[in-house]
């Protein structure tokens, strides 16, 4: 299984066990997968694990109404690439009344120098306007389209998947 088709199996199942805190699933250079839960607004990301390597993806929930990345999300991103990672993912998973949004952050290339501490700046005002609105969705949308165009610039594509709520079958 290619880690592309693991990202989507594990979100679409993420997706379909709500929680009211942060869950994450990391995948390894081994193939393994290791699956934690946090806070509401976190959750603590081992980046290497013994006998499995380095992290090379990320699949994790926000259970606020988010569907741009936070900044630690951000900041997990450029340490996988730190510790040599090549092509590193995080991706988020948001659940929302009209479906489901998977958002794929890919870092392509090294970033540039002062890269991280741009992103950083970008995203922490992000981070109290969300806060201060209560995690207001339009809030979000805004940083996506900012984020997206600068993290486009510093060599991080990013995917924005919407699939559809999962139906349930009667008996």
């Amino acid at each position: 299984m290619t880690v592309e088709t693991a990202i989507f199996e594990i979100a679409r199942r993420l997706a379909r066990e709500p929680s009211p805190v942060e869950r994450a699933v990391v995948l390894y250079e081994d193939g393994s997968a290791l699956e934690l839960s946090g806070s509401p607004t976190g959750v603590s990301i081992p980046l290497v694990a013994a006998g499995h390597g380095r992290a090379v993806a990320v699949v994790h929930t926000h259970p606020v109404p988010r569907s741009a990345p936070s900044l630690p999300d951000l900041q997990v991103l450029f340490a996988m690439a730190r510790l040599g990672v090549e092509r590193p993912r995080m991706v988020t998973v948001y659940s929302g009344a009209g479906g489901v949004v998977v958002t794929v952050y890919t870092l392509k290339s090294p970033p540039p120098p002062g890269a991280e501490e741009l992103v950083a700046r970008h995203a922490l005002s992000y981070e109290r306007l969300s806060v201060d609105t209560g995690f207001d969705p339009r809030v979000s949308e805004k940083q996506l389209r900012e984020q997206h165009a600068l993290l486009s610039r510093l060599g991080i594509s990013v995917e924005r998947y919407r699939l559809p709520p999962e139906r349930s079958v009667a008996g």
